[in-house]
This record gives C-alpha cells, structure tokens and sequence, in this order.
C-alpha cells in the first residue's frame, strides 16, 4: 500500500514539473479527416496538462458535428474548448483566436486534416525537462504515401542563439517554414507579436521570419510526431492554383522583411530578402499575376545591385549570372521578367 502511494505521488510530482500545452485546431470544410485528426489528440501519451482548442471557421460541412460529437463523447484528462467564428475569417485569423484563447505555457498548431503521432507530445516536450527552450520541433511524414521529401534536415540537438537560429532556417536551411509541429513559449507570441497575417496565403513564411527575430533557443528531435496529409482539397493545392494570390504574399512578406531588420545580422538579412525577391520574380515569369505595381514598389525599396552582393559574399557566381535583373532599373527589371514569362510559356 505504501508503494502504492509512493508511485501516485512520483506520478504526481513529475506531472507538476510537465509544461501545459496548447494545441490548437482550426476548422474548416475537412469532414473526410477531422475524426482522425481529434483521434490523434485524445491518444496522446503525453502525461502533463493539456488543452485542445479548436476554432470553427465556419465551414459548409459537417466538420463542426462531428467536433461537437467527439467532445461531448470524451472523457478523459485533456480540456476541450470550442470558439466559434461569426463568419469565414481565414486560417490566419483561426490561429490567432486559438493563440488569443490558449492558457497553455506552450502552444502547438495542427492543420485539421493532419494528424500527430501518438508520441508527439512526449517527444517534444522531453527537453523542456531540462531547459526552457522558445521552440521545439520534431519532424515530419507526408501521408498517406510517403516521399522523398526531407523536411528536417538536421539531427537531434538544440540549437543556441539568435544568429545560428537564424542561419538553421534561411542561410543554410535545414529546419522546415511551416508553424505546425513546433512546440513554441506562449510568451512569445504577446511579446513579441507572433500573430498571423490576416488574408495572406504562405502565412507560415512571413511567421517564421518572425519568429527568427526573437528566437534564442530551439531543440531539433530527429523523429516524426507529426502525419502531413496530401490531398487535393488542401491549401497546398489552391496555393499552386492560385499564384497570383501567392505572389502577393510573397510580397507582403518582402515588405515585412524590408521593414524589419534581422537581429542576425545585416549579412544574413540582405541573404534573406534576395531569396525572396528571387521567388517573386519566379512566380512572376510562371504564372500569371497582376502585381506589377507591387513588384515595382519592392525593386525601389530594394537597392543592392548584384554586383554588391557578389562582392559581399551574398551571391556565387552562378547565382549572380541568373539573377543580374536586379541590377536593372525597376521598370527594366519587370519588362525582362514578363520576356522570361512569355518565354517560359513557349517553353512549358
């Protein structure tokens, strides 16, 4: 009996030490997949406090009765809480009402049509244990048929610093840009303003930049916690459909990036926003857009010539032979991509 009690009370103090995590849902037009995706949640292993949120944004499926079933069905140690949007706001602003609602001391997003391994939770909170890191990030398997798509490109480690936070997701990339599957400090997002940028496609991108202003510390785990689903309903899809929607968001982020100097480094940053400027100019001679004005207004804003950034150590050779365009006038510049455009379509 005495054993008995000793064990309750271990349990009970180690589950004192655990952090509350947040997980947080939003909902939109995925009946086919959110059972699986609430399924996941309720097997989590993870014996600390937990909280799912789980957003409606207003969807014209039966995604939401199914929610409501399931909850009203659980029970079990982790608290379910439901907000419901008035109308359609868009995934940004579903992550931001979770982010606005969570009492977690950490907060983990997960796409309604995706699911988390049993495990996720446990693994990725393992090195809270021993430090309380501002990020912590597992990795990631494509479902239901695996690719040979390496989302995590580096081991298991933790990674120290703003600067090699920084060089880990830009200059030498081997950590992924989405948000999900990244336990993050709840701190962060009102401290430094983390929020999600509403109306905009590729929010994970300009997130990530914004998180790697304030990073300090960050544990990669090399093991998957985390299912992506492919399908052709995904916003993955309507982004390909869509790339003048996608370029515009490109350049909000440009802009964002522009405006707001990475602590890095100035070297580290100029890199940064020439990639940018490198994906809008390909998404302009791919697809068909109407940005100009924007593409124009950037190219003002951005005054390093190639020849510099050469020079800097920015651009190799080769990568200045393809990308002299910005040395052009803006005007020039957009003229000899709408060229490359036509180009390309002949081509393709």
């Amino acid at each position: 009996m005495i054993v008995g009690w000793s064990e309750v009370l271990i349990i009970f103090i180690s589950t004192m030490n655990q952090p509350k995590i947040s997980i947080i849902i939003p909902v939109y037009n995925v009946e086919p997949y959110i059972t699986e995706c609430l399924q996941s949640v309720i097997r989590q292993t993870y014996q600390g406090p937990m909280e799912c949120i789980v957003v409606d944004d207003c969807g014209t499926d039966k995604s939401m009765e199914i929610v409501e079933q399931l909850v009203a069905n659980y029970d079990g140690p982790i608290v379910f809480r439901v907000f419901h949007h008035e109308h359609n706001r868009g995934l940004s602003a579903a992550r931001n009402t979770g982010v606005e609602s969570a009492e977690g001391d950490y907060l983990i997003f997960l796409d309604s049509d995706d699911y988390l391994t049993d495990d996720c939770l446990e693994v990725l909170s393992g090195p809270l244990r021993e430090k309380d890191y501002d990020m912590v990030l597992g990795d990631v398997e494509l479902s239901p048929n695996p690719r040979n798509i390496v989302f995590l490109g580096k081991e298991t480690g933790p990674i120290i610093g703003n600067k090699d936070i920084f060089l880990n997701f830009y200059v030498k990339p081997c950590l992924y840009v989405v948000a999900w599957n990244k336990l993050v400090k709840a701190s962060l997002f009102k401290d430094f303003d983390l929020s999600f940028l509403l109306g905009q496609l590729n929010e994970d991108d300009l997130w990530k930049y914004k998180c790697c202003l304030c990073l300090e510390s960050l544990f990669v785990i090399k093991r998957i916690t985390y299912q992506y689903r492919v399908h052709n309903d995904s916003l993955t899809s309507y982004y390909e459909e869509h790339p003048d929607e996608r370029l515009d968001s490109y350049f909000k982020t440009v802009d964002y990036v522009l405006s707001h100097p990475a602590k890095a480094g100035k070297t580290e940053w100029i890199r940064v926003i020439v990639d940018y400027m490198c994906i809008c100019s390909n998404l302009i001679i791919e697809g068909r857009t109407n940005c100009k004005k924007e593409y124009l207004a950037l190219r003002k804003r951005f005054d390093y010539h190639p020849i510099q950034l050469f020079v800097k150590n920015q651009l190799s050779l080769l990568e200045l032979k393809h990308r002299f365009h910005f040395g052009l006038p803006p005007l020039l510049d957009y003229f000899y991509l709408m060229s490359r455009r036509k180009l390309y379509h002949l081509i393709y």
